[in-house]
């Protein structure tokens, strides 16, 4: 890699300081291309991301990936953010313990590859 992991992350909170529009300090998107090109690596993975996000957690940023783009933050950007009302998440929640035929619809995976289909 081109950089280490603490670089990159040094890069990445430096560009979120950058004015952009006239506003300072800012959430800003980037291509999966521009993330590959600052990383100096030949494909962005599931692990690269979580190192990024792990040199990122102790001043609150991170990184969010999306199919087309990432979003680097700041928790403080996400305050704002509606939160979801506890009524909404009762209703969401699966039957009772003890009724079994919830469980028989939930599939669980331990897949852990570092290759997932991000784009390239």
């Amino acid at each position: 890699m081109g950089r280490n992991v603490y670089e990159l992350a040094d890069t990445l909170k430096g560009l979120y300081q950058e004015t952009f529009k006239g506003q300072e300090c800012e959430p800003y998107r980037m291509s999966w291309v521009d993330l590959r090109m600052l990383a100096g690596v030949k494909k962005v993975t599931n692990a690269l991301i979580a190192e990024i996000n792990e040199a990122l957690t102790d001043e609150d940023y991170t990184l969010t990936p999306f199919n087309d783009y990432i979003v680097f933050s700041k928790e403080v950007d996400w305050h704002s953010v509606r939160k979801l009302p506890g009524r909404f998440l009762e209703n969401c929640l699966p039957d009772a313990p003890g009724d079994d035929s919830a469980d028989d619809d939930i599939e669980v995976g331990d897949d852990d590859d570092d290759t997932d289909d991000f784009p390239e």
